[in-house]
């Protein structure tokens, strides 16, 4: 009893409260036997029917070899749907009613009759079971192969590092930053420094209490992780720099530290309005390190992974009876489209955005808003784009070719709590004119990627190639992966990039500073101005909205004047989701910070 409810309740110690869940085991356990002994009687009297001894003989064999089957098969099924014993006694107890009743109507079957009801049997119950069990099933581009959150990089990695780890903090369906693993903060007078404490509450996924110092470790450990391009997040805490040059020598220099088993401090160097947002980044979501593996206090732990799929298991999915028990993705391949998929229900949550596909019967569509954008990344190393006018004509072009053949953009600033226009400091463009600066040598590689974000079309880049060509740029569209673009932009070697971007907070500061400060973090342009640094440090220490304002449109001038990248807009957000589940309202950051514990699932919904 003991293991059984360890490994399917989530108990470690006994109490009165689980005195009920316990009877429960003990009660399906006699129901179980009950219904077995109606199998076996029901089983001899149809065997008694038979009048030939050898026919009777073969009847009993065929019997227990099908049962020997019909038990293994689906035990089988539901360890791989759930892995939860009350199915399984609830599948031995469906099959004995349903055989027990078929049986009664016709005493004398023949062994075809008795084949055909068992597989009718089987296929019903395995249909019905897949149609309702608690899995939320969703296709990806790109299926994650790391799951540190210090070093995420794509969205699929995120969505699935966040349903195992947690930050301090996250932001709610209204935008509002909440405490996820902290009871409170106090923030002193001058803003330099804050502490937090801890809920008491919050356990890793081994059973041990979440404390300060464990938080301590794993911030410092994402920070060395990260280097000295997170300095636009954190760079701001007293012994920073000293910390990132030599990390074990100056390991206790960093002002982060645990001052009691519940209390962590922060110091900052100068004041932060933006420092708790930064905390609720994922690459700062608390790990401990468990036999060289990560753990996390997350709803989810990694159940298994292959070349296909990712599955995920709920840590105690018996008392949390709402939340999916598992959540499975799926790699989408030539072979298994995501078309096919939806249209065969293989999957039932599918962020569709600007895709085109059928909404099958059963599901739902619900569209939401996001900070996402579409980012064309222009490496400023490169030889072609080393002259700041040639980026500009090539962005412009771009961008104007970029919209001409469908792309469906809007502003993406538009959603922020205020906003200004992108089209107020950009140039006019120069339309189909001809290059002034390029020529048939200069021939130009773009990378690009569909991933959770933003979906690019083979048939819109050709047309977006053709206009250019026209026009005497001469480019070809490379399509590549996670994996290889990820290592392609860090080294610098790329022309330009066409990727779909989020930021990390709810703030237009996210947008620029990890992009376009020297040597941070997504600085994939290697592009370096001491007055963009200069109006970054500069909008970071205003906390009036009105004059941060003023500062960001400086901020766009001097962009659009250098042009590194270019922001090309915001792409439509939607996704279908099958009618057995309620999803949670998502914030502006969208399926970036999505939460699978937060669906619900609907008993009484019929596709």
């Amino acid at each position: 009893t003991k293991s059984v409810t360890e490994k399917y309740f989530g108990f470690r110690r006994f109490s009165a409260d689980h005195i009920e869940s316990i009877v429960w085991i003990y009660v399906l356990v006699i129901v179980y036997g009950a219904m077995h002994g109606v199998f076996t009687l029901t089983t001899l009297n149809i065997l008694q029917h038979i009048p030939e001894e050898k026919e009777r003989a073969s009847a009993l064999i065929f019997v227990q070899v099908i049962s020997k089957i019909g038990m293994l098969g689906g035990a089988l099924f539901l360890l791989m749907i759930g892995e939860n014993m009350n199915r399984f006694v609830a599948y031995k107890i469906f099959i004995s009613i349903c055989m027990f009743l078929a049986f009664i109507v016709s005493i004398r079957p023949n062994k075809k009759i008795l084949a055909s009801i068992l597989s009718f049997l089987f296929v019903t119950f395995s249909a019905h079971a897949l149609n309702v069990e608690k899995i939320i099933r969703m296709p990806v581009g790109n299926l994650p192969r790391n799951f540190d959150p210090a070093k995420l990089l794509f969205i699929e990695e995120a969505i699935v590092s966040g349903q195992i780890f947690e930050s301090l903090y996250d932001y709610d369906g209204n935008n509002s930053l909440q405490p996820i693993l902290v009871s409170k903060h106090i923030i002193s007078p001058d803003g330099k420094r804050l502490k937090i404490e801890i809920q008491s509450s919050k356990k890793f996924s081994d059973g041990q209490e979440l404390t300060a110092k464990t938080v301590e470790l794993s911030l410092k450990r994402a920070i060395i992780t990260l280097g000295k391009s997170i300095s636009w997040a954190v760079g701001d805490l007293e012994g920073f720099e000293e910390f990132i040059t030599n990390p074990r020598l100056n390991y206790d220099k960093i002002a982060i530290r645990a001052i009691s088993e519940r209390e962590i401090e922060f110091i900052l160097k100068r004041p932060s309005p933006l420092f708790l947002q930064m905390l609720s980044m994922p690459y700062f979501a608390i790990t401990k390190e468990v036999n060289s593996k990560l753990i996390g206090t997350g709803a989810y732990v990694l159940k298994e992974f292959d070349d296909l799929r990712v599955i995920l298991r709920h840590r105690s999915p018996v008392t949390d009876s709402k939340s999916p028990e598992e959540v499975h993705f799926y790699l989408e391949t030539k072979t298994n489209t995501l078309e096919h998929m939806v249209a065969s229900e293989v999957v039932n949550f599918v962020d569709i955005s600007d895709k085109k596909v059928t909404i099958p019967e059963g599901f739902r569509l619900e569209k939401y808003d996001v900070l996402s954008s579409v980012f064309l990344f222009l490496n400023t190393t490169n030889p072609k784009f080393r002259h700041r006018e040639k980026r500009c004509e090539f962005l412009e072009k771009f961008e104007a070719s970029f919209r001409s053949v469908g792309y469906e953009v809007t502003d993406v600033f538009s959603a922020f709590p205020f906003s200004w226009s992108l089209q107020q400091v950009a140039k006019e463009s120069s339309g189909r004119s001809f290059s002034k600066y390029f020529s048939r040598k200069d021939k130009i590689s773009v990378l690009w990627i569909n991933s959770g974000i933003t979906y690019f079309s083979k048939h819109n880049n050709a047309k977006i190639k053709s206009i250019l060509h026209d026009q005497g740029i001469y480019l070809e569209f490379k399509e590549t992966n996670t994996k290889d673009l990820g290592a392609i932009l860090k080294a610098g070697k790329f022309d330009a990039a066409l990727v779909g971007w989020i930021p990390d907070i709810l703030d237009p500061d996210s947008l620029l500073y990890p992009l376009l400060g020297t040597g941070q973090q997504y600085n994939f342009s290697n592009f370096s101005s001491p007055v963009v640094d200069s109006l970054l440090r500069l909008e970071r220490s205003i906390s009036d909205t009105q004059s941060r304002m003023l500062v960001f449109q400086q901020l766009f001038e001097e962009i659009s004047i250098q042009c590194p990248v270019k922001y090309l807009g915001k792409r439509p957000s939607k996704f279908i989701l099958s009618k057995h589940w309620r999803a949670p309202k998502l914030s502006l950051l969208g399926l970036y910070h999505v939460r699978f514990s937060q669906f619900s699932f609907l008993d009484g919904a019929k596709p």
